[in-house]
């Protein structure tokens, strides 16, 4: 039996070699696969362009290839063009990554050999940046107050509520390259929603339709009336009409008019007017006064006192003030009896007024008072008021 040991303890280190030949890793270049040698060639490059999700070039990104424990990378120009170079070709993969600040670093296992080419797409890291703001109003324009405007992303949701015009602002809302369901809602109103790309400062305008129909007064017309007699009776007329939603019932009634003269209004008042209706005709009576300044007539919506429109009137101007009487001439003989002043007069102009009279002059006399007569081409008759009481007659 001692006579095998020998060839045991050969076959033993035999073994040992041809396994540890097998495992032998030679020097840079060349490679042992099955017990067989191939020369590893550092001719391979990779090469292409880096972009945004826009598919506009990224300066300065960053691509990097990994190969057994280290890499060659290189930095994308102006054009977002890059070239790695002295990359080992071996049948094997390898982990090629493009990076820059600002995005979501992009990886990709290739396999490559002389001039691969291979393009990145860099989607920006998210920002929250973006905002929403605009008016909510109804179908008539009209603002809505406490209307909810609320923007939807990523399984959450930011949002603002309308102040008295209308006005929303949302922020803090991130800024990526998708779009987002926003929505405008309050109770009596059907939600309106829409799908929004939103950047910096995006503005959107929403409309709510009311889920009960709105009326909206609306009046056309004007009362205009000229050279009316104190006592005398005018007519005229002006239309009230509902130009608001289909099927909304609107009621109104005059709540303002004039304080001068005596008014009747048919009708003064109405319900339920739908659109459909049309105008209704309301017809109008004035007694006239002694004085008028005009005015005008003010309808409002019951349902709704800032709805509301007027109807203007115009009346004729007051009568200008009287004016002064001017004698062209001289005035002479003046004589003073008991019961009249006798004097002549050479008189131009034809009057007949109640005017003041200011001055009359003859030679040394003036007489300063109020008169009331008629003056003619031949002659005149006035009366002289002498402290409040009537004194003298004067005759021509």
């Amino acid at each position: 039996m001692g006579k095998h040991y020998p060839i045991k303890k050969g076959l033993v280190v035999a073994v040992i070699f041809l396994f540890a030949g097998m495992n032998v890793i030679p020097s840079i270049g060349t490679t042992v696969v099955n017990n067989s040698s191939m020369t590893t060639f550092y001719d391979g490059s990779l090469s292409g362009y880096v972009n945004n999700t826009l598919m506009n070039p990224i300066e300065g990104a960053r691509v990097r290839v990994y190969f057994h424990g280290t890499y060659e990378e290189d930095y994308t120009d102006s054009s977002g063009y890059y070239h790695v170079t002295n990359i080992p070709i071996c049948w094997c993969y390898k982990n090629c990554t493009a990076s820059k600040e600002g995005y979501e670093t992009e990886w990709v296992w290739l396999s490559i050999y002389e001039n691969t080419t291979y393009n990145f797409v860099l989607t920006p890291l998210t920002q929250y940046d973006g905002s929403l703001s605009g008016y909510v109003n109804n179908t008539l324009m009209n603002p809505i107050e406490g209307a909810r405007v609320r923007v939807h992303f990523h399984g959450t949701y930011e949002e603002d509520y309308t102040d008295s015009s209308g006005y929303y602002r949302v922020t803090n809302i991130p800024i990526c390259y998708c779009l987002k369901n926003t929505t405008a809602s309050k109770v009596g109103y059907e939600t309106e929603w829409i799908l929004l790309s939103i950047t910096e400062n995006t503005t959107h305008d929403f409309v709510l339709t009311s889920l009960d129909p709105v009326p909206d007064l609306d009046c056309n017309g004007c009362l205009c009336w000229t050279e009316v007699e104190p006592g005398a009776i005018v007519t005229g007329s002006f239309t009230v009409e509902n130009i608001g939603d289909p099927e909304s019932l609107l009621d109104w009634e005059i709540e303002s008019y004039p304080d001068w003269g005596t008014w009747t209004f048919d009708p003064d008042s109405g319900t339920g007017l739908k659109p459909e209706d049309g105008p209704v005709t309301i017809e109008v009576e004035v007694i006239w006064p002694e004085e008028t300044n005009g005015g005008e007539i003010k309808i409002v919506n019951c349902e709704n006192p800032d709805d509301f429109c007027t109807i203007n009137i115009c009346v004729p101007p007051p009568p200008p003030p009287p004016q002064p009487l001017t004698f062209i001439g001289t005035i002479k003989d003046l004589e003073v009896h008991n019961e009249s002043l006798n004097f002549h007069a050479n008189i131009v102009f034809i009057f007949f007024l109640v005017i003041p009279v200011d001055i009359l002059v003859n030679e040394n006399i003036t007489i300063t008072n109020n008169y009331k007569g008629f003056i003619g081409s031949r002659f005149i008759f006035a009366r002289f008021f002498f402290n409040d009481r009537l004194d003298n007659i004067i005759t021509i």
